[in-house]
């Protein structure tokens, strides 16, 4: 039995789900993704996922630019509420504008990731964050330990 790291990929956008994945498939950690199309759904499997009192992910990928309640109202989300607002929140845009990334760093992102047009540097750069985010970087302490937020589990 390996220990699952759940992460939350939130993407409309099928073809970069599919560099997302195969990014996740390189990384060498055991992973377990939940795939969420829109920022509204998001909020219900999370509203969902914490009123059972489950394990928040680890780390959770958003776009800013999806139908339904784009990113910005995601990360607001996120950020308003205390079970949440210690996961990572990385953004993955195609948006270079400076207002668009200020706006991100406002609402709590923790980084922001331009989407580039050559799919190989894309998917590197997300490897990089993935090791980075989930066996880098410690998540707080306080009154949880790193257990909360890895889930066991002998599902793919």
């Amino acid at each position: 039995m390996h220990p699952l790291i759940d992460i939350l990929i939130v993407e409309d956008n099928p073809h970069d789900v599919v560099f997302i994945k195969q990014a996740i498939s390189e990384v060498g950690l055991p992973l377990h993704v939940h795939h969420i199309q829109n920022g509204a759904d998001a909020i219900d499997f999370l509203t969902d996922l914490t009123g059972r009192g489950g394990i928040p992910p680890r780390l959770i990928l958003s776009d800013i630019r999806m139908p339904k309640m784009d990113g910005y109202e995601f990360m607001q989300y996120i950020k308003d509420n205390d079970k949440l607002r210690d996961v990572p929140l990385v953004v993955t845009s195609t948006s270079e504008q400076d207002a668009d990334i200020e706006r991100s760093y406002r609402l709590g992102a923790n980084s922001y990731l331009i989407k580039p047009m050559d799919v190989s540097i894309f998917i590197d750069t997300l490897v990089r964050v993935f090791r980075y985010w989930l066996s880098v970087s410690q998540p707080p302490k306080g009154e949880q330990s790193m257990d909360t937020f890895m889930r066991f589990s002998t599902a793919a």
